[in-house]
């Protein structure tokens, strides 16, 4: 149920989600791929911004509506999967459906903070282009000016130099803010629970409790 009540805000996650029950994703490796996709989706977003974000082509606006479409869409499946991390750890639940161990983890949850501050930079570019000049205070607002609010807005250091002033351009600010303490609180929990976690996948994943 709350799968399906998920699924208009991240469709990635809900496809993660079924890939993972029929054990096609089932290891570190197979969520690398699985990763892999969204940050080739990244670079030629990127790209395409970067060098067509004036472009009047209706492919081209087409191909944007769907970047930004992904790229939301990515965004929740990140933050929901390493929430629902928080939850079962506070809940004492297993978080290891995938056999993936600690470090690994660790690793897994550093790319996708990365990945999250290219994404917003996206949506805010978009925001940017599709509702004018308005949206963003600066003098010269940027695919790059862009990458450098989300840096900012995701670790919360916020000089003023840029401010959102769209309302769209403020709730996405503060989304990113907020997916920045949910990282931070995944990566407690994580630190915390090493030990319990190596524990759980040796005795889940005996023949294997690194995930490779």
């Amino acid at each position: 149920m709350l799968r399906l009540l998920a699924f208009p805000f991240s469709p990635t996650r809900a496809l993660a989600a079924f890939l993972i029950d029929r054990k096609i994703i089932h290891n570190f490796s197979g969520l690398m791929i699985w990763n892999f996709i969204f940050y080739s989706q990244v670079f030629i977003s990127t790209a395409l911004i970067i060098w067509h974000v004036a472009s009047t082509d209706y492919v081209i606006k087409l191909a944007f509506v769907i970047i930004f479409a992904i790229s939301a869409s990515r965004i929740n499946e990140l933050v929901f999967a390493f929430y629902g991390e928080v939850l079962k750890k506070v809940s004492g639940k297993s978080t290891n459906r995938l056999c993936i161990g600690p470090e690994r983890r660790i690793i897994l949850l550093s790319l996708a903070y990365v990945e999250l501050i290219f994404h917003f930079a996206i949506l805010f570019c978009l925001v940017q282009h599709w509702l004018g000049i308005d949206s963003f205070k600066s003098a010269s607002f940027d695919y790059f000016e862009a990458l450098y609010l989300s840096g900012l807005t995701i670790t919360t250091t916020g000089y003023g130099d840029i401010v959102p002033v769209h309302r769209l351009a403020r709730l996405l600010t503060v989304y990113e803010a907020v997916s920045g303490i949910v990282f931070i609180a995944a990566a407690l929990g994580m630190y915390i629970g090493l030990k319990d976690t190596d524990h759980d996948n040796k005795a889940k994943c005996p023949g294997d409790p690194s995930g490779i």
